[in-house]
């Protein structure tokens, strides 16, 4: 009996193991991309096409340019909505509605910088080639949440969140934030100032590789240097690291080329490598 009891309670358990592996399942495929078939999508001028290759890579086929990016605003939120809600809190400093008190030195640091007012103010001087892709992009990631409201990814689910319609700003203020996190020379600038300060200008010049003759100088001579120059931003900047990283980039972008005596088509080859923080998914 006692052994009939342990047997029993066993596949009770892998039982309940099995419904509950079941429902993370459900709620993990639920929101996964609709690759195949049809869709209605209101606002598109003409059909659109979208393929995707052996990697799940979306190639989008469009007869003008608004419906291309209407369609393309519709695919990236079906494959990335949690990570475009992320990105875009990041960039307006709402990451603390969401996450409570650890995320507040990032939208400290965030909201002193600015970024969402200077997307604001950038937005009404976009040329019109500009606002029409950006305002397509836009309707087609909102139509991909109006119809989705019950498919929203993993993440809304555990935080029990609702992503709000996306606005034109929220598309610019996340450039903003790629630039901060590729344009981190300020923060270099800001410590050699501080050994400037500390140990002169010759023997922290001394330490520097030599600068080429003839090249423009940005610092004007006989400026002055203070030991805590930069500290205020540099201590924010710390603070928000958790989120936005430290800014280690690694070695650098980087561009290759490959002679037509090389390749299949007997065409040269030009390629950038831009390298930006890790991120998941990339």
């Amino acid at each position: 009996m006692r052994f009939g009891r342990t047997i029993g309670a066993a596949l009770g358990t892998l039982g309940g193991a099995a419904l509950a592996g079941g429902a993370a399942l459900a709620l993990l495929r639920r929101p996964l991309p609709k690759t195949s078939g049809r869709l209605q999508l209101s606002g598109l001028r003409a059909p659109v096409q979208v393929l995707r290759d052996r990697w799940g890579v979306p190639h989008i086929y469009a007869q003008n340019v608004h419906d291309l990016f209407l369609a393309q605003g519709y695919v990236h939120a079906q494959d990335r909505l949690w990570q475009m809600e992320l990105q875009r809190r990041t960039g307006h400093g709402r990451l603390a509605e969401l996450f409570g008190e650890i995320a507040l030195d990032t939208d400290r640091f965030v909201r002193i910088m600015g970024f969402a007012r200077v997307a604001r103010r950038e937005l009404p001087t976009l040329g019109e080639d500009a606002r029409l892709a950006i305002d397509a992009y836009v309707a087609g990631v909102n139509a991909f949440i109006e119809q989705n409201r019950r498919r929203l990814p993993l993440e809304f689910t555990l935080l029990r969140a609702q992503p709000e319609l996306w606005q034109p700003i929220d598309v610019l203020v996340w450039g903003k934030m790629l630039a901060q996190n590729l344009a981190r020379s300020w923060i270099t600038e800001a410590l050699r100032a501080q050994l400037v300060a500390t140990v002169g200008l010759e023997r922290a010049a001394a330490l520097e590789p030599e600068y080429m003759a003839g090249h423009p100088l940005t610092v004007p001579s006989g400026a002055r240097y203070t030991r805590n120059a930069g500290a205020d931003a540099l201590h924010l900047l710390g603070a928000a690291s958790g989120w936005l990283g430290n800014g280690e980039l690694g070695q650098g972008s980087n561009a290759w080329a490959v002679g037509g005596a090389h390749t299949a088509t007997g065409h040269a080859l030009l390629a950038n490598d831009a390298h930006l923080l890790l991120q998941t998914p990339s």
